[in-house]
């Protein structure tokens, strides 16, 4: 029988514990997991001292493991017979072999921290995939609990309804990165907790990302985004999911921020014609809108990458290279975009270049810099009060602040 183990799992096996997982007789398997995934897996062993007589095992099949070295000795019961068997410790390296990533980036992945602000349909595929990219730390956030018309669009399946959505996607990552951490807060956070918990959460993450629709709570993310100068990323998509944008914030690079394009003055979005949560303050003002899973992730794919290129920018790689100052905010048009400015075609993807910060900006000039007064690039040549003749001026892929 070939036993799994993560390198993570085994460093907290200790004498006398019980073992949690899963045993396979008929794969001729068995997957041994780490103690804070034991809620929903079986026992299926003990740890046993170095030299201890091996005693008689409660069930078969069962697991004796001798965990004192980094090779650790594995002993299965089963069909009255004791046998010792294969043991395979799995390590980041084993993981993340067929990534596209050289050793520095992989590092730089792994030692960073994503917080994913909603883990529903896009948070969810998101974390996954980060996770599958080699991310080894996250900060998972949301209120909401799995229901029956999540199972169709989440990452979950239905022997999670009414669990945390948090936890379940946890579960989800630890199954693909094992060795990965993750933390869980099941509660709205905007409400519930200090200034003190914020400020440690946006100063410890190496890149938030905003994966609701609720345009409320992502102008709140933006804003501490902004004030401590934590690198974001948001994403929503449009009506029945077919299309979606995703945007960029990154401070070193005096980009404008989130506020500059939906906060007021320069109101684009209503041109493009996304649904409108602008005046939604909680989760009870938000009613989630049909469109295929395939569809809300073809925006989310994209999103993903562009976090990696956020997570790399120091590093010549060539996700680094699809992100910069000129390229930090896409639209992504999926099968049945065409006909929805600004879509030209069936899968058209391109990024917006940017002229600004917008010079009046609450949250990016204001408050990050009060001594700001200098008119953003060509904002004072268009009139902040008629939208049409702002986006009648642009240029193709440009947007003015």
């Amino acid at each position: 029988m070939r036993v799994f183990i993560s390198s993570h799992a085994l460093s907290q096996l200790k004498p006398g514990m019980k073992i949690h997982g899963v045993i396979r007789e008929e794969e001729n398997t068995a997957h041994i997991c780490a103690p804070e995934m034991t809620h929903d897996r079986s026992v299926i062993g003990q740890v046993l001292h170095r030299g201890e007589a091996i005693p008689t095992p409660p069930q078969s099949p069962w697991l004796f493991v001798f965990a004192h070295s980094s090779q650790p000795k594995v002993f299965i019961w089963s069909q009255n017979h004791l046998s010792l068997t294969q043991v395979e410790v799995i390590e980041d390296h084993d993981v993340f072999a067929r990534t596209p990533f050289d050793p520095a980036c992989l590092k730089t992945l792994q030692h960073s921290t994503v917080t994913i602000f909603g883990c529903g349909t896009g948070g969810s595929y998101l974390a996954l995939e980060l996770a599958r990219a080699g991310v080894g730390n996250f900060i998972l956030i949301d209120p909401d609990t799995m229901e029956a018309s999540n199972l169709s669009r989440h990452e979950g399946g239905f022997s999670d309804l009414g669990r945390n959505k948090v936890s379940v996607v946890k579960d989800r990552i630890m199954d693909i990165h094992p060795n990965a951490q993750v933390q869980c807060y099941p509660r709205d956070i905007f409400q519930d907790d200090s200034d003190t918990f914020m400020y440690d959460l946006f100063t410890q993450s190496s890149l938030v990302i905003a994966s609701t629709d609720i345009l409320a709570v992502q102008l709140m993310v933006n804003e501490w985004a902004v004030n401590h100068r934590t690198p974001a990323v948001f994403g929503g998509c449009y009506e029945n999911a077919i299309g979606g944008e995703v945007f960029a914030y990154v401070p070193e690079w005096e980009t404008p921020c989130l506020c500059c394009l939906k906060g007021g003055g320069v109101v684009v979005q209503q041109k493009r014609g996304p649904i409108d949560y602008s005046t939604a303050t909680g989760r009870d003002d938000y009613e989630g809108q049909p469109g295929l899973h395939a569809a809300v992730n073809f925006v989310s794919s994209l999103e993903a990458q562009i976090a990696l290129g956020v997570l790399l920018r120091n590093h010549n790689d060539a996700y680094a290279q699809i992100v910069n100052p000129d390229r930090c905010f896409w639209f992504v048009g999926g099968a049945f975009c065409k006909g929805h400015d600004p879509f030209q075609k069936p899968f058209d993807i391109f990024p917006t270049r940017f002229v600004g910060p917008r010079s009046n900006c609450d949250i990016c000039q204001n408050k990050r810099n009060p001594e700001y007064s200098e008119p953003a690039m060509l904002c004072d040549e268009i009139p902040d009060d008629d939208p049409e003749c702002i986006w009648d001026s642009l240029k193709p892929h440009e947007t003015v602040f």
